[in-house]
Formats: C-alpha cells, sequence, structure tokens
C-alpha cells in the first residue's frame, strides 16, 4: 500500500511539474480580442502564467513594457496607463517566454450593464415581446466602435476569477444578442461623444438583490443570513444569498 501511494505521489508531482514547464499564458474571458479598455485610465490587466516567473506585457499604442512576477499559482496583475480615446485598434502582448496577443483593442468608454430583465431583454426582444424599432436599430447597427461582451450566467457559493464570454462588435449579426438598454445606451454615449463604447453585460432577470451581494455587505444589515456553503446549498440559482 505504501508503495503505490509512494509512486501516485511521485506520478502526481511529475506531472505538476510538466504542467508548471508547458503552462502558457491564460487570459481571463473578459480579456480578449475586440474588447475596449477605459480611455486615460490605469487599467488592471491580470491572467496566469507559469509559476514564478517574469510576465511582460507590451501595449502597442505607446510601445511601453510593464512586468510583474506570477505567484506560486502562476497569478500576476499588472496596471497599464491608456491613452485618450480613439477608433486606431491596438495590440497588447502578453509574454512568459511565449507571447500571447490580444488584437483589434480600441480605447474608449466603458460600462457596466446590470440588473434584471429590463437590462437583460435583447434588442431581439424576448418571446412575444419585440423591441419598438428593434429591427430597424438592428438592420443599421453595424458599428465598429461598439462592443458587448455578455457573461454566461454562471450561480456559485464562492467567488470565481474568470467566466465565459466574448468580446462582439456591433453589426446585424451581433447585436440582437446585445443588451437593449445596454445598447441603445451605448448608441448614445457613441454618437455624442465620438468615442469607441464597451459594454460589460452581467444581467440576470428575476434576480434578487441578495444575490448579487458580498457575504460581509449582506451581514453587516441581515446578521442571520444564511449563505450557502457549497454549491449544492444554492436553493435558487438567481436569488440565493451571495452567489
Amino acid at each position: 500500500m505504501k508503495k503505490i501511494t509512494k509512486r501516485a505521489f511521485l506520478i502526481l508531482l511529475l506531472s505538476s511539474a510538466l504542467f508548471s514547464l508547458n503552462a502558457e499564458i491564460r487570459m481571463p474571458a473578459i480579456f480578449g480580442d475586440n474588447m475596449v479598455l477605459q480611455q486615460q485610465s490605469e487599467a488592471a490587466i491580470w491572467g496566469w502564467a507559469k509559476a514564478n516567473t517574469t510576465v511582460r506585457v507590451t501595449t502597442s499604442w505607446d510601445r511601453k513594457s510593464y512586468s510583474a512576477k506570477s505567484d506560486g499559482q502562476g497569478y500576476w496583475k499588472l496596471k497599464v496607463k491608456t491613452p485618450a480615446a480613439g477608433y486606431t485598434p491596438y495590440t497588447i502582448t502578453i509574454s512568459d517566454g511565449k507571447a500571447v496577443s490580444l488584437n483589434n483593442i480600441l480605447i474608449g468608454e466603458v460600462w457596466v450593464c446590470s440588473g434584471q430583465s429590463n437590462m437583460e431583454m435583447p434588442m431581439k426582444g424576448f418571446g412575444n415581446q419585440p423591441i419598438e424599432g428593434g429591427p430597424e436599430a438592428i438592420s443599421t447597427s453595424r458599428n465598429p466602435g461598439i462592443r458587448c461582451f455578455t457573461m454566461k450566467k454562471a450561480s456559485k457559493s464562492a467567488p470565481q476569477d474568470d467566466g465565459e464570454g466574448a468580446w462582439e462588435v456591433a453589426g446585424p449579426e451581433t447585436t440582437p444578442n446585445f443588451t437593449a438598454t445596454g445598447y441603445y445606451f451605448g448608441r448614445l454615449l457613441n454618437q455624442a461623444l465620438d468615442v469607441p463604447v464597451g459594454l460589460i453585460h452581467t444581467s440576470w432577470g428575476g434576480s434578487r438583490i441578495e444575490a448579487w451581494m458580498t457575504p460581509s455587505s449582506l451581514k453587516s444589515v441581515i446578521p442571520d443570513v444564511q449563505i450557502p456553503a457549497t454549491d449544492a446549498d444554492i436553493k435558487s440559482q438567481n436569488g440565493t444569498p451571495t452567489v
């Protein structure tokens, strides 16, 4: 029995070492091609790389290079300075020895669109609930200056370091699935300010405010609230506190 346990341990150790050696840069879904970064700010960028190694981030708008050291799990984080808004597409390159590039990045205004069904409702409408003027707005929506990232719904008992989604450029093929409230707001900003607009859409129809709150903030007002310890304790996907 001791022999089997020792062998299993050695295999696990070797596998971990090989994974560490071969690990490549991995970025959260929110960082990807077509994204928009907030103008004239210090934008935070983070991800995973080889453990305990130097990660270099190079931004094409000023050709500056930034560096950070990944921790034992490969996590790293740094901030980059962004210029004034504009429609010039840029590239960000991230490398720990093997480079990954994020392309077609614009600098502009970034807004988070969250809430319930009045924010979740897409441009194509819900069943038997069309958006007034929606078809015309969709057919004329082609605009590289408006991008939307829709986070896939998830209900978890612990904070997550990533999610599912992708940045999409506004156009008849993509806009039908954009948040309608967010799109009209973004279109207005784009026209009024003449800058790119990025919409980060994270909403869930019928969700309760308690589901969006952190355990500490919720317990400060409702001390005896039941916080789910595991995913199995989640009784309502969009109503259980903190999920």
